[in-house]
């Protein structure tokens, strides 16, 4: 069954047993009877027997799940959690804009009470939570729960394979969305990011590259030793590099796409490159009429390979090279394509020339398209 199916199936299944449990209609369930075969509901009542009682007990039920949710801290260390992060750079970046926001420095700390402070800190942290969480990380979250469940509930432990139940009946994506960023698990998972951020950042601060701007940073960010120190910042938090690879992943894939849509320009051809490469991409000029869809698409792709490979000199390199660096200092230009903005500039200084073949291909694409526009435009008008 294909993966899509099988969560909707499970988000199915806690969804009936969610209804079963509520009580606002006075439900009286007869788990002997109704229910023998399903294990969550059972765990539910042993763990929250107020659930068949009555409005009182049902109300404390409540809140013995409630607390489940809140009190679920301990549960990332769990071999089901262990893997799980938001992006380190990216959550400190998003702490810094809400102190920012919320005009939190030392002199307004210094001026509310240790309460006051807990408190602002505790809203900050939620509406961290908030911000970070996407609904695919969700879904991950509850599969790991759903198998944390299976797991401890094979080995005996009663009482945790009731919290993760209960977990399950109130994390539900649709009906409880507040409960995610308040939930513990989603705290602490929160918490070692930002501590695994921080550690980062320090050593980026440490060769003073943060206070010297971005061309320093990358100049920094390609020191070997920093490399290293970097590497074992990840290594102390297991399955934090192959997350931050998925997610750096995923930045590349949004930024060619940009490229190629021409929503992001970076201007590195001129008129006359750009008008060769539109001709080079006419069918009739590829050299075979019979060619047509996805050969005719490769046969394109090969031929613009070869084009921007003739261009690319030492001196053309270091002409985009120094052309990124220039849009990273200014942060209107770069905007929120700063992290891939920097993988360019560490494609285009790797030694291998052709790594950066892929996103100047892009690029191309993009300004041929936008330069097709303007023309189109122009004719219109004239």
């Amino acid at each position: 069954m294909p993966r899509k199916n099988k969560k909707k199936q499970r988000k199915e299944e806690r969804r009936r047993t969610m209804q079963r449990v509520r009580q606002e209609k006075g439900w009286q369930p007869p788990p002997d009877v109704e229910f023998p075969d399903d294990e969550l509901t059972r765990d539910l009542l042993t763990f929250v027997p107020g659930l068949a009682g009555d409005r009182a007990s049902e109300e404390a039920a409540a809140e013995t799940l409630t607390n489940a949710v809140l009190g679920s801290h301990d549960l990332v260390d769990e071999p089901e959690f262990r893997e799980f992060y938001f992006h380190p750079m990216q959550v400190i970046d998003l702490y810094g804009d809400l102190e920012e926001e919320r005009g939190i420095n030392e002199e307004m700390l210094n001026s509310i009470s240790e309460e006051e402070e807990d408190e602002l800190f505790f809203d900050l942290m939620i509406e961290l939570a908030r911000g970070s969480l996407t609904e695919e990380m969700k879904a991950d979250l509850l599969e790991a729960i759903e198998a944390a469940w299976q797991r401890v509930r094979g080995q005996g432990d009663q009482d945790k394979a009731g919290r993760l139940a209960g977990m399950l009946a109130l994390l539900d994506p649709e009906e409880n969305e507040d409960m995610w960023p308040v939930s513990g698990l989603v705290q602490a998972i929160l918490r070692r990011s930002l501590e695994a951020g921080f550690e980062m950042a320090s050593v980026l601060e440490s060769e003073e590259a943060a206070s010297t701007g971005p061309r320093a940073l990358f100049e920094s960010a390609t020191d070997n030793s920093l490399q290293q120190e970097i590497e074992a910042i990840m290594a102390k938090y297991p399955g934090l590099a192959a997350v931050m690879a998925q997610q750096d992943q995923q930045v590349w894939e949004a930024g060619m796409q940009a490229l190629v849509e021409g929503e992001l320009y970076v201007g590195f051809f001129s008129d006359e490159e750009l008008r060769r490469a539109a001709e080079i991409l006419d069918p009739e000029r590829l050299g075979d009429p019979e060619l047509a869809g996805e050969d005719l698409g490769r046969a394109g792709i090969q031929a613009i390979l070869g084009y921007i490979s003739g261009l690319l000199t030492l001196e053309r390199r270091a002409e985009m090279r120094e052309q990124l660096l220039t849009m990273l200092e200014d942060e209107a230009l770069a905007g929120d394509w700063f992290p891939f903005l920097m993988a360019m500039v560490e494609d285009l200084d790797d030694d291998d020339p052709d790594t950066a073949l892929g996103f100047l291909t892009g690029a191309i694409l993009g300004e041929i398209s936008e330069m097709a526009e303007e023309e189109d435009g122009g004719e219109a008008q004239g």
